[in-house]
């Protein structure tokens, strides 16, 4: 377990958190919409992805700030080395349809 941030360090973690909030808000739409429309394009005689369920996530400030002090990040560098603030979630029908994911799922856009 890291050390605790000072107040200062986490009100700069927050006011940087908040600043890119609308950035996540945007990449996880982005991301949406790419699945829903990877959804509505099943063709049954290709080998397309039957998707089962998708879920997607924007890393809630205090789990960024604990994941931060777990690692004795200071707030600039929590941003680049936290990989999973925005994240999205794929299930789908079988092992197989994983291998039929486009490349641009495993982007890791942040």
């Amino acid at each position: 377990m890291g050390a605790k941030m000072s107040e200062d360090q986490v009100r700069e973690l927050e006011v940087l958190y908040k600043k890119r909030l609308p950035l996540y808000k945007s990449i996880r739409k982005m991301f949406d919409n790419f699945i829903d429309k990877m959804r509505r394009n099943i063709d049954p005689e290709k080998k397309i992805v039957r998707i089962i369920d998708y879920k997607s996530h924007i890393k809630e400030f205090d789990s960024l700030r604990r994941k931060a002090e777990e690692r004795n990040l200071a707030a600039d560098d929590a941003f680049l080395k936290i990989q999973d603030i925005v994240r999205g979630r794929i299930v789908c029908a079988n092992l197989e349809d994983v291998s039929h994911l486009p490349p641009e799922t495993y982007i890791n856009l942040l």
